[in-house]
């Protein structure tokens, strides 16, 4: 498993939100990280207050 820096996991993390939005499947696939890790990477971005896309399917959908 690969170490990846915060600054790294934080710009994989804006790649999913507005105004890219792009998909899960995408930015790993772009980036060579596995989908679970970026889950994992919102998560934890999502847990310390910042705002996030709380459905992965759609990243419009930003939760309250």
């Amino acid at each position: 498993m690969g170490q990846y820096s915060e600054e790294f996991k934080e710009q994989a993390v804006r790649r999913l939100m507005p105004p890219n939005a792009q998909s899960v499947a995408q930015v790993s696939r772009d980036l060579g990280v596995s989908d679970v890790s970026l889950y994992n990477w919102r998560n934890q971005y999502r847990d310390r207050g910042n705002a996030v896309p709380a459905d992965p399917s759609n990243p419009e959908n930003w939760s309250g």
